[in-house]
């Protein structure tokens, strides 16, 4: 059990810093545009993601495209609730 939990730990470390050294970049973007207005709207936040989305697919990537889908259902169906 210890060993598989050690695994467990050390595969979803090993996937969580690829993701952010693939993203870098975007990050970056994102932190750069929060230090400088502190808050940004969802559709800069839509526009920044966009360029990671059309960036990964160019370099033949896609972990950026779910999130921005996922973002976008979120947005919608928040949208819905409130009608």
């Amino acid at each position: 059990v210890d060993d598989e939990t050690t695994r467990l730990v050390n595969d979803a470390e090993t996937a969580a810093e690829t993701l952010l050294l693939t993203h870098r970049q975007t990050l970056d973007t994102l932190a750069q545009r929060l230090v400088e207005e502190e808050t940004i709207s969802g559709e800069e936040l839509d526009r920044i993601l966009a360029v990671a989305v059309a960036t990964s697919t160019a370099a033949g990537t896609t972990a950026a495209g779910p999130t921005v889908g996922r973002r976008q259902r979120a947005i919608r169906a928040s949208e819905r609730s409130v009608r």
